[in-house]
């Protein structure tokens, strides 16, 4: 139908298959087969979306197979949650709120052929977990400056974590396997103001060129991000490495399928100044009447640089140019 789609592609075989039974002399020379099948749907006069996948990779030479089921990935595009049905006067300020939503599902396990008939030892290979990310944006305008805040945000669940700690006798580090629903997250925050700025240049009436316009386009971003690797946040811990007490950090999701938090504070500033100039000249079309037209001279010449206010020195990068 318009609003969905079916698809499915299956190669699926037994290594001992592979080896013994196969007929096809191309087949039974080829070590690697994937297969997948996915749905997808669209809600129409919704913001909503949604796919659902099963994967399926295998090794015959060393009978490994990778299976991904199921993958689930839902969309929410921006939406604009407190804006009138029926507006009256000029639109507030918290109507342009926007707000976009996409979750993802996604389960796999890697294991040989034979170690999937033991379903207990295959649970505890699993990898699995739920990401969701979201992000409110309220542009305005302050004059004829656009301003534009915005924060995102990134959440993880996972069914386990790790724990690591130092095993004195045999001078090694432990890693254990802790179950449970187990949650992590980071943020950013960002805040962008862009404008345009016009000149002119305006020719005698009597010259072919009447005009000449410069339109400059300043903007200005600042992000910042903090420290998800600092204690306060819970996402990691210290684990003793060495008989002599040397300590380090791990993260609780290291082995997450979507990963952990980052470290490391983040604080910028990025600046960019694009330009396009052009000009009106005076033409005639093919039956003599005069007329004109736009021809452009810089299609675009933008310059790009960025601040880092974290930096030890050099916290400024090099200018970029660009132009056609």
């Amino acid at each position: 139908t318009p609003n969905q789609t079916f698809s499915a592609s299956v190669n699926f075989g037994s290594s001992s298959y592979k080896t013994y039974g196969e007929r096809n002399l191309n087949e039974a020379l080829t070590n690697n087969t994937q297969s997948s099948i996915s749905y997808s749907r669209v809600w129409p006069g919704t913001p909503f979306s949604m796919n659902i996948a099963a994967t399926h990779s295998q090794n015959t030479r060393d009978s490994i197979l990778t299976v991904g089921l199921p993958s689930i990935n839902f969309n929410m595009t921006r939406i604009t949650p407190f804006k009138r049905k029926e507006a009256v006067g000029a639109e507030r300020w918290y109507e342009k709120i926007g707000i976009p939503l996409s979750v993802s599902l996604q389960n796999t396990v890697t294991a040989k052929e034979n170690e999937f008939t033991d379903m207990n030892g295959i649970m505890k290979k699993m990898k699995n977990g739920l990401r969701y990310n979201t992000s409110i944006s309220v542009p305005f305008n302050l004059k004829t400056i656009n301003i534009s805040p915005s924060i995102s945000y990134s959440g993880r669940v996972y069914t386990s974590e790790i724990n690591k700690s130092w095993d004195a006798a045999n001078e090694k580090v432990l890693t254990d396997t802790v179950y449970g629903l187990s949650h992590s997250y980071d943020f950013s925050t960002g805040l962008s103001a862009s404008t345009q700025i016009y000149g002119m240049y305006l020719f005698k009436p009597n010259k072919k060129i009447q005009a000449i316009r410069h339109m400059m386009m300043p903007s200005i971003g600042f992000s910042w991000r903090p420290d998800f690797g600092k204690s306060f946040w819970g996402f990691y811990k210290e684990v003793q490495v060495s008989p002599d007490g040397k300590k380090q950090k791990y993260a609780l999701h290291e082995q997450g399928i979507y990963g952990a938090p980052g470290t490391g504070e983040s604080a910028s500033m990025s600046f960019s100044l694009g330009n396009t100039v052009e000009m009106k000249v005076r033409s005639q079309d093919t039956t003599g009447k005069e007329e004109t037209k736009k021809v452009k001279i810089l299609e675009a010449l933008d310059f790009t640089s960025s601040y880092n206010f974290l930096a030890d020195s050099l916290g400024w990068s090099p200018i970029s140019v660009s132009g056609r």
